[in-house]
């Protein structure tokens, strides 16, 4: 989504660059996941967006943005968020979206002869527009090849 930054990276931001979640050198403190001081669900209450905390924390140690340490405290080790690209979730998200330009592609490019196009829904003024519009070269070689006879 360009343009727009996601929830994790508002957090991860924050927990840099608050002066509530970053010591005295400017680095970001180690957060306990709750509590009344500087904590995980401070910075989540802040800067989470409208996704569960358990949720929220999970992802970032998924992603290694950050680590729970064994005192328990949270430590963050990337400034923003990175899905991980080796995530079966975001495999399957992307081969779903793949299929769908393939079958659109499907669709508007290898259109049997039988099929015409509808151009019911277009005002008259665009229809006649559209009709005198020249083929495209890779259209018209594709409707040449398209009527071959087949070679199997």
């Amino acid at each position: 989504m360009p343009g727009k930054t996601t929830d994790a990276t508002r957090l991860l931001s924050g927990w840099h660059q608050d002066p509530k979640f970053i010591d005295d050198n400017a680095l970001p403190r180690l957060l306990p996941e709750s509590g009344p001081r500087a904590s995980f669900e401070a910075l989540f209450g802040r800067y989470g967006g409208d996704i569960a905390m358990p949720t929220m924390i999970k992802e970032l140690l998924k992603t290694g943005a950050m680590e729970r340490l064994a005192s328990g405290e949270f430590k963050v080790l990337m400034r923003y968020y990175q899905p991980s690209l080796a995530d079966s979730e975001n495999l399957l998200f992307a081969v779903d979206r793949i299929h769908d330009v393939i079958q659109t592609m499907n669709n508007n490019v290898f259109v049997s002869e039988s099929h015409t196009p509808q151009l019911r829904d277009l005002s008259p003024r665009a229809t006649a527009m559209f009709r005198a519009f020249p083929l495209r070269p890779m259209e018209a070689a594709h409707l040449q090849v398209a009527r071959q006879p087949s070679l199997a």
